[in-house]
């Protein structure tokens, strides 16, 4: 009953985050225009953060549903995960609580929720650098794959494309793709991506895991497999908000410091210092271990209704000077995005609360993590690598 009455403040706390920017910047720096900080993570702004992924989201139901929303006639979509390849075992722990147990590489059985997940089985034999190297070069591997779609399938086919970090730390993307129905095998696509590759500055050939999966949707023929596709749409630009600061969003602590050390010491190009103890080269793979790729993007006729981001905003700017007119307020300003006396009251009051609602949501997560520990000690199971993972 105490968890579920933090989870209720919790939430409460949330929903006040996501009204209002928490980061507004002063436009001309007396205080009399601000406008939001458009920051798409979550962990600095909850507001943006939820802007961002609502535009991108109904951006990305613009490629598969009508204005009426209704999914377009005379296509078939295709969801085609492209992973990167092995660089070493690691721990396995269930992605889900209803995932079955499997025994792991250690030798034993790890729990739903276990901070093992991501860690590598061999720290010392674990390919770090391959993993950054491999973040570094993400963005010219896909354009190449698109580059051989379009060789393939000529301009028949349109995509969406997020990126996302798994917990291993590297990244992987995931794509929905559109064509004409019957013009192409939804299969092809990854038999096509298989081909793709790229050369990274070391030399060394770079190409797709042999994990890379697709799964092929009639959301016309079938309405379940329209509104999975839907949920499927907004799962993927929730991805795009995941703190990626450190491409370690979904990564464990451990697993987090093995990468972070070996991006400080990674050699990102001939002319990189960082080898040799120096801290002259500012390369984003040293800072996020993400290198330069684009969280989102799609083909340019991916939306059938025209929906972009500069539009949406210009809705919701029309949309609240309607209501300001309606409740006779002051007129809205004139810049961008800007934000009224009270808006930014509230946003001094919200940032004041941002600590509390940090440590509530980490009371709470751990409440759960100790009550899953306890639920498996009673049953008489125990973690075998723990205490090499607490040693690193």
């Amino acid at each position: 009953m105490v968890v579920q009455d933090e989870a209720v403040k919790v939430a409460a706390a949330d929903a006040l985050l996501e009204s209002v920017c928490v980061n507004p910047f002063d436009v001309d720096g007396d205080g009399s225009v601000f406008v939001r900080c458009n920051s798409r993570l979550a962990s600095k702004c909850p507001s943006c953060s939820r802007l961002f992924q609502n535009d991108w989201a109904a951006i990305a139901r613009s490629g598969v549903f009508d204005e009426d929303g209704e999914p377009l006639t005379g296509y078939s979509w295709a969801l085609v995960t492209l992973t990167a390849p092995s660089f070493g075992k690691t721990h396995r722990v269930p992605h889900r609580l209803s995932d079955r147990r499997q025994r792991c590489a250690c030798g034993g059985v790890h729990e739903f929720g276990s901070e093992l997940a991501g860690e590598p089985v061999d720290p010392l034999g674990y390919d770090f650098a391959g993993t950054l190297l491999f973040n570094q070069t993400l963005g010219r591997l896909w354009n190449n794959t698109v580059t051989r779609w379009r060789r393939a399938f000529g301009k028949e086919f349109q995509y969406f494309a997020v990126t996302e970090a798994q917990k291993r730390g590297v990244m992987h993307k995931h794509v929905l793709v559109r064509y004409p129905r019957g013009s192409i095998i939804g299969q092809e696509f990854l038999a096509v991506a298989s081909q793709a590759y790229t050369a990274a500055w070391t030399g060394e050939i770079l190409r797709w895991g042999v994990q890379s999966d697709v799964q092929v949707l009639d959301a016309v023929a079938d309405p379940d497999e329209a509104a999975r596709t839907a949920r499927y749409l907004v799962k993927m630009t929730a991805y795009a908000v995941k703190s990626v600061e450190a491409a370690t969003g979904q990564v464990s602590n451990a697993a987090e410091r093995l990468l972070w050390f070996a991006a400080h010491e990674y050699r990102c190009s001939a002319e990189c210092d960082r080898p040799d103890g120096g801290r002259e080269c500012q390369h984003p793979i040293h800072a996020d271990l993400v290198g330069s790729e684009r969280v989102l993007s799609q083909s340019k006729q991916w939306s059938v209704t025209g929906a972009t981001r500069t539009g949406l905003r210009e809705e919701r700017r029309a949309f609240a000077a309607a209501m300001q007119e309606e409740r006779g307020d002051e007129p809205a300003t004139s810049k961008p995005d800007g934000m009224t006396a009270a808006e930014l009251y509230m946003s001094g009051i919200i940032r004041q609360q941002w600590q509390t609602v940090a440590k509530q949501r980490q009371a709470l997560l751990r409440q759960q993590w100790e009550r899953l520990q306890e639920e498996a000690n009673q049953r008489g199971e125990h973690e075998p690598w723990e205490q090499e993972r607490l040693r690193l």
